[in-house]
């Protein structure tokens, strides 16, 4: 599974791509063709940062439980006295 979000600058319109667990509120990037700084907010007005934000943590939760799938139960955490 591709652990990357495609981003929209908001100023030049050109896309690409940044990892998934990055691309959160608080987060910014600067755009590779433009050089412009790119902020990620939750109250922002770009309808391309909020679709950004919301695939990350789409994804985010997505790969969260494909590694809870694949993970052993642990066992509970006896305290043996020697």
């Amino acid at each position: 599974m591709d652990d990357t979000v495609q981003i929209r600058c908001p100023r030049c319109k050109s896309s690409f791509r940044d990892k998934a667990r990055q691309v959160q509120t608080g987060y910014s990037r600067q755009c590779p063709r433009c050089e412009t700084i790119v902020f990620f907010e939750d109250g922002s007005n770009d309808k391309g940062i909020q679709r950004a934000l919301l695939d990350a943590k789409r994804l985010r939760r997505a790969l969260r439980e494909a590694a809870e799938v694949g993970k052993p139960a642990s066992r509970p955490f006896v305290y043996r006295r020697s």
